[in-house]
């Protein structure tokens, strides 16, 4: 062969070499291509399953919602909420004094929390 084809017997096994490599991928079980912005998720009913949850748990958010708007309504906290809101306020001519903290030194008789 290699006088046929008038290469040198060493160029003739590598061009065999190459050529039964490229056979042997050629018969190797290629991998599934993935398809783009695809991502596996599973089977159907496992998705349903998901969308059905997903949709309950929306709609319980939302009467979640409802309820809690309707319990800030009540009387009861209105009234609370209002004399609250009046303390924290101050008109502009009072000033707010600072409480001083006190600090941990060694004089505090308090035990150190660790």
């Amino acid at each position: 062969m290699a006088a046929a084809l008038g290469l040198p017997p060493l160029r003739v096994w590598q061009l065999s070499q190459s050529a039964l490599s490229g056979m042997l991928a050629g018969l190797l079980k290629q991998p599934k291509r993935r398809k783009l912005g695809a991502e596996e998720m599973g089977s159907k009913s496992e998705l349903e399953e998901l969308r059905k949850e997903n949709r309950r748990l929306r709609k319980e958010n939302e009467e979640l919602k409802i309820v809690n708007e309707l319990l800030k309504d009540l009387p009861l906290n209105r009234a609370a909420s209002a004399p609250s809101e009046s303390k924290n306020s101050t008109s502009a001519g009072e000033k707010r004094r600072r409480t001083p903290t006190r600090s941990k030194g060694p004089s505090d008789p308090r035990p150190e929390a660790r």
